[in-house]
């Protein structure tokens, strides 16, 4: 069963109409333009038997093997998209790119992330 939530991604798109409406007021003025906001969360598993996975779940930042992956709401608080997991090697950047989130985004809507998003 972990392998196959692990392997699938949630995407809900909300109309714009809807997000508009309940736009929570922090996210007008200046960032009105804000569509989703994204943040990267892992957990602590426990040690890879093999070489190979110790690599690729190893995280040099939590100092252990972990799984990592990118939840996505919007402005009202709804939730939008949730990634696939992704072994603690791989970096922020790396897992919202192999997630395809800018192609989330219809212009002229941005996404607010911490310092580790793609530019």
């Amino acid at each position: 069963m972990m392998a196959e939530i692990v392997r699938e991604r949630i995407v809900v798109k909300w109309p714009d109409q809807v997000v508009e409406q309940h736009r929570q007021a922090i996210f007008t003025g200046a960032f009105q333009r804000v569509r989703l906001i994204a943040d990267a969360s892992s957990t602590p598993i426990e040690r890879i038997a093999t070489t190979a996975g110790n690599r690729e779940y190893y995280s040099h930042y939590y100092n252990g093997q972990c799984l990592k992956w990118v939840v996505a709401m919007n402005p009202c608080g709804h939730l939008e998209h949730v990634s696939r997991m992704y072994g603690g090697a791989n970096s922020d950047t790396d897992i919202m790119l192999a997630e395809n989130y800018p192609e989330l985004l219809d212009p002229p809507h941005v996404l607010l992330y911490d310092k580790g998003a793609p530019g």
